[in-house]
C-alpha cells in the first residue's frame, strides 16, 4: 500500500491507497445502524477495499416540537380544548396540515 488508512481517510477518501490514482468507483452503500460501508474499486490498478463510514451528525433535523411545542398542548389541556396527550396532540395536529 502506498498510502496509508490515515492518509487516505485524511485525503478524502478520493484516490486508489496503492497506485494514488483517483480513477476509483464505488459500488452501492449499505447502511446499518450508525454506519454504512461501500465497497471501492480501483479501475485503473485493480485494487478494492471497503469504506466505512460513521454517522458522526445530523443536519436538517426536523423537530415537530419546535411547530407545536409543548406549552401550547399545556395551555389547551388547561383549558379543555384537549385531553390528548402530547405526542397524540402533535400528530393530530400534524395530521389537520395535510
Amino acid at each position: 500500500m502506498n498510502m496509508t488508512v490515515e492518509q487516505y481517510i485524511q485525503k478524502g477518501g478520493v484516490k486508489c491507497p496503492f497506485c494514488l490514482r483517483d480513477e476509483i468507483e464505488g459500488a452501492g452503500v449499505e447502511i446499518d445502524a450508525g454506519q454504512a460501508s461501500q465497497d471501492i474499486t480501483c479501475n485503473l490498478c485493480g485494487a478494492s477495499w471497503t469504506d466505512v463510514y460513521v454517522l458522526t451528525n445530523i443536519v436538517n433535523l426536523n423537530d415537530p416540537g419546535a411547530k407545536y411545542p409543548a406549552e401550547d398542548w399545556k395551555q389547551e389541556v388547561a383549558s379543555g380544548d384537549t385531553v390528548l396527550g402530547y405526542a397524540e396532540w402533535r400528530e393530530h395536529k400534524i395530521d389537520e396540515e395535510e
